[in-house]
């Protein structure tokens, strides 16, 4: 994105709602938005990944606890 003493550049009023000034502004916005979307899959990923593992872990324990409930 530009710096703030740029003539291009995304502005934001009192309700933190998007003023594009013009189309640069809008393909960094674009841009802006892209690397936002990358981080935000990265960290659904990540999640989900920490999830699967969770599960798998559980299960094993299930199994060893009903096996020792078992002798």
């Amino acid at each position: 994105m530009k710096n703030k003493n740029s003539i291009n550049q995304i502005n934001y009023n009192d309700n933190s709602d998007i003023i594009l000034n013009d189309n640069n502004s809008m393909e960094d916005y674009i841009i802006h938005l892209t690397e936002k979307l990358k981080k935000l899959q990265e960290q659904v990923q990540f999640l989900r990944e920490g999830q699967e593992k969770n599960e798998e872990k559980y299960s094993t324990i299930k199994k060893e606890n009903s096996s020792l409930h078992n002798k």
